[in-house]
């Protein structure tokens, strides 16, 4: 069985925020970061995709009513 990605869109602004940093150019288009299958986020640790590595995934869980 494979596991599931849960994942919540985020934006470059919300990162920015949360992590302390200044806007980040490279991190472009819709961006996703990792979260439990509550749409909690672990800021200290998780990963951020763009929507081009979540294409042709099957294990990817979009969490938007967090």
């Amino acid at each position: 069985m494979v596991k599931k990605l849960n994942l919540k869109p985020t934006s470059n602004t919300e990162l920015a925020e949360k992590w302390g940093l200044n806007f980040n150019p490279s991190l472009r288009g819709n961006l996703f970061i990792r979260c439990n299958a509550n749409g909690i986020v672990n800021w200290e640790k998780a990963p951020v995709y763009n929507s081009d590595e979540l294409i042709g995934r099957e294990n990817v869980n979009i969490i938007t009513n967090q």
